[in-house]
């Protein structure tokens, strides 16, 4: 047996001067290793944590895991919350987005010992392309609703590929008109909304504030997009050091595109956020845009948080070193670190900003 293979699934980093790096933005602190990339990595499936030079030692044992598994890459979300069992208590409402709408579902998940006055709401727009509802967003909206202080509505919108551009658009925007229309009847606050998403659904928050802006819909006071898919494109320089993973991967982010967008959809701005122009993005609604280092998406997400502060928008930007693609949704990673300051930061901004309101 090689050395490099010797104990991978438990295996603590190494390197002799260990050396302490802190996360931007005061994201974390973790211990990282040095590494190489091994020759007989198989297209498509997870590759070893040791392929990565900074890794947070649990998302290391984490990947390597899932490494000597063999397991797909696009289908890394599923195994790692394949036995989840977190159920939470919603209340369920069946939506539509118009006559040709197939139908939706949004879920309303509330603090425990909420207070009886209406609440303030945060949208939550899961990853869509193939996980909608999945019970790993059960504890990313528990976790929300009790931090934020806020009721958090999971819109279990019809996923890819079931549906594509702009289905999940339009069932979003319906889902947002709802709350707003309703709030009173629901106990909500409708005039303090918040939009979040993650993975594809962080591209959605992305349209869906440019709908709004476009279609003058209900006010959103904040925008929140943890690990956004914001393009097809895969000339970025993440993109080409992390094609093969750890987790996402270009081959899934190609694959996804093809699925949700007809080739002659991808130009226009409500389905690629980074081609709107600066006209398009002014005055909309502050965000906060957490990315992950390892991750193909980063690039693009840290893009389109340049071009909204060009364009006069406030926001806050965040790179969380030492992990991946998905890591505030994957149980395996729940209690990182990275995955704790990201959303101790995401619900800390939701309450500064719905105490405004």
């Amino acid at each position: 047996m090689r050395e490099s293979d010797e104990n991978v699934f438990c295996r603590r980093p190494t390197v002799p001067d260990r050396q302490a790096s802190s996360l931007i933005g005061n994201c974390a602190m973790n211990d990282f290793t040095s590494a190489r990339l091994p020759e007989d990595a198989a297209p498509g499936l997870i590759r070893s944590a040791d392929s990565y030079p900074v890794l947070d030692a649990e998302t290391q044992s984490f990947v390597d895991h899932a490494a000597e598994a063999g397991f797909p890459a696009e289908r890394l979300r599923e195994w790692a919350n394949g036995d989840a069992t977190d159920a939470i208590h919603a209340e369920e409402i069946a939506l539509t987005a118009g006559a040709a709408d197939p139908g939706f579902t949004i879920r309303i998940v509330r603090p425990p010992q909420a207070a009886p006055t209406p609440l303030p709401a945060v949208l939550f727009l899961p990853d869509g392309a193939s996980f909608a509802g999945g019970q790993s967003d059960n504890r990313l909206a528990r976790r929300i609703a009790t931090d934020a202080e806020a009721a958090v509505v999971l819109v279990d919108y019809t996923s890819a590929p079931a549906a594509c551009f702009q289905t999940q658009n339009e069932q979003a925007f319906a889902a947002l008109v709802h709350l707003h229309e309703h709030a009173r009847a629901l106990n909500l606050d409708g005039g303090a909304l918040v939009v979040a998403g993650e993975g594809t659904g962080g591209h959605l928050v992305a349209t869906l504030a440019l709908l709004v802006k476009a279609r003058r819909g209900p006010r959103i006071a904040l925008q929140i997009m943890l690990c956004p898919t914001l393009s097809a494109s895969t000339a970025g320089a993440s993109a080409a050091r992390y094609a093969g993973g750890p987790s996402l991967t270009t081959q899934t982010t190609g694959m996804r595109a093809r699925t949700r967008f007809p080739s002659d959809n991808l130009g226009e701005t409500i389905a690629m956020p980074l081609n709107a122009s600066y006209t398009d993005l002014e005055d909309l609604p502050p965000a906060l845009i957490v990315t992950a280092e390892n991750d193909v998406a980063r690039d693009d997400g840290e893009a389109y948080a340049r071009k909204l502060m060009l364009a006069g928008v406030r926001v806050s930007a965040v790179r969380c070193l030492g992990t991946i693609h998905d890591f505030t949704v994957l149980d395996g990673l729940a209690d990182t670190p990275p995955t704790e300051a990201a959303l101790r930061l995401a619900c800390g901004t939701i309450r500064a900003t719905l105490r405004g309101h």
